[in-house]
């Protein structure tokens, strides 16, 4: 049993009730099956469908999501090749049903661009829209004319905002971390750490918990972040696992590794 984020207090026994409920948690947590698992060490397309998106255009003949073996934890590693133009993505040939709980856990990597660039910003999470009208190029990969980024109904996004997040000037200079749900009453719920600049390239293990209650629960290296106050929405069950972002070299990469459901 793995026991995250309890400490003694001046309740009962020592014991703040907060503890209870965190050892009741894990003792769940324990208790999941793994459905899912990639470690990016055999063939990309056995488990995901991979996806340029390229709702800007321009996007047409630009290099797929790949794996690399020069970074991992250990390697290989994902690498989602989006740019400055548009994100890319793999989607999991798998879908997911959360209706009574779920554990999403994946590792991610981002370059230090704080001072030059932008476009760092790995991302996973349950999909909310699968690819839109497009076609298939001559090597397999998806092009996505409806869609520059994925849309998630659960997702935790890593971003690097440096001086070229032209959008976002009182983050530049930084690391933050976006924790985002789409609820039942169909708004965002989100929790943004921030700043999040100690440990920029280090590895990171990043967990979603969908609880059978459908409120979720993110953890960060193994440290509850964010419980939401609002539940999931119920209308994206059974879609599939995405991972992207951008990874715009050379002011990237953006990496994920270690994924499990």
């Amino acid at each position: 049993m793995n026991i995250h984020a309890f400490y003694r207090g001046t309740g009962l026994g020592g014991w703040n009730q907060t503890d209870i409920k965190s050892i009741y948690i894990d003792v769940r947590i324990s208790n999941y099956n793994i459905v899912f698992s990639e470690d990016f060490g055999g063939n990309l397309t056995e488990k995901w469908d991979i996806v340029i998106f390229n709702s800007a255009g321009g996007s047409d003949n630009d290099d797929p999501p790949t794996t690399r073996d020069d970074y991992g934890n250990p390697p290989p590693c994902f690498d989602n090749k989006g740019d400055s133009w548009c994100g890319n993505a793999i989607f999991s040939k798998q879908t997911f049903d959360y209706s009574n709980g779920l554990i999403i856990e994946c590792d991610m990597w981002v370059k230090d661009a704080r001072y030059e660039g932008c476009w760092v910003s790995p991302s996973f999470g349950i999909a909310r829209e699968l690819p839109g009208d497009g076609y298939y190029r001559d090597d397999g990969v998806y092009i996505d004319n409806d869609h520059c980024d994925q849309k998630c109904v659960v997702s935790i996004d890593y971003v690097v905002y440096g001086p070229a997040c032209w959008m976002d000037p009182d983050k530049q200079g930084h690391a933050g971390i976006w924790y985002r749900i789409y609820n039942e009453s169909g708004g965002v719920e989100s929790y943004f750490e921030f700043p999040a600049d100690e440990g920029i390239e280090k590895w990171h293990t990043f967990r979603i918990y969908i609880r059978p209650d459908r409120y979720v629960e993110f953890y960060k290296d193994g440290k509850l972040v964010y419980t939401t106050h609002s539940r999931i929405s119920m209308e994206y069950n059974n879609m599939p696992l995405v991972l992207g972002g951008r990874s715009c070299e050379p002011y990237g990469p953006a990496l994920h590794d270690n994924v499990k459901v």
